[in-house]
């Protein structure tokens, strides 16, 4: 049996599953700053005292939030006329 032919996806459907995807990697950049590094922000302010340990998370997680969101920068470049 012969396959069917697939249909080529236009342009306007391709480019709403791209920027559908750079959404979800916008929105994992924004829970992971969230997590990451706002909320060791709070933690430092209620227990009052500077450790190493609130800053590591911090950076971790502003780190992970910038790569997905460079990721999500990166798909929209993809973009079709």
């Amino acid at each position: 049996m012969d396959k069917p032919e697939k249909k080529p996806v236009s342009n306007l459907v391709y480019n709403e599953q791209v920027k559908l995807g750079a959404v979800f990697f916008n929105n994992l950049a924004v829970a992971a700053f969230a997590t990451g590094a706002i909320v060791p922000i709070v933690s430092l302010s209620v227990l009052g005292k500077s450790d190493l340990a609130i800053y590591i998370p911090f950076g971790v997680g502003a780190g992970i939030g910038v790569w997905f969101h460079w990721t999500a920068h990166r798909l929209l470049r993809d973009l079709k006329e």
